[in-house]
């Protein structure tokens, strides 16, 4: 039952992303970086993240997302809400949604101010997981 629920949930989150013009993914890992869920659509130009692949990397990007919205939040400007990190071919919104990290895969060229629109939809979809895993 556990498997079968993970899958109805990237199934959705796959649906999601294929309704935000650009959003080509989602992975949610904890502030470790240990990935949880991964949905990336069939748009996508990438191979979807693996544990394998989170595990190759010395420090996982995530993980270091978790550790620098702990110090922005120390700036008294409030609560780091998102991160938006431009690649040379992507663009990767993480958002902290402690204890996990959710980060959406946005093609380049793509309106990140649609995507970032979408964050409180997301996060109260995913506030069920959130709770679950702020519970073990």
């Amino acid at each position: 039952p556990a498997s079968s629920m993970a899958e109805e949930v990237e199934e959705a989150l796959v649906a999601l992303a294929g309704t935000i013009s650009g959003l080509v993914g989602i992975v949610i890992t904890d502030r470790d970086g240990v990935q949880i869920l991964s949905a990336v659509t069939s748009q996508a130009h990438v191979d979807p993240p693996t544990p394998q692949s989170g595990a190759s990397r010395s420090v996982p990007i995530e993980a270091g997302f978790a550790v620098v919205s702990d110090q922005l939040s120390k700036l008294q400007f409030g609560k780091c809400q998102h991160l938006v990190a431009m690649y040379d071919n992507k663009v990767v919104v993480h958002v902290n949604m402690p204890p996990m990290v959710l980060s959406l895969l946005v093609e380049d060229g793509a309106d990140v101010e649609a995507v970032i629109s979408v964050i409180p939809q997301l996060q109260g979809a995913l506030s069920p997981l959130q709770q679950v895993l702020s519970a073990t």
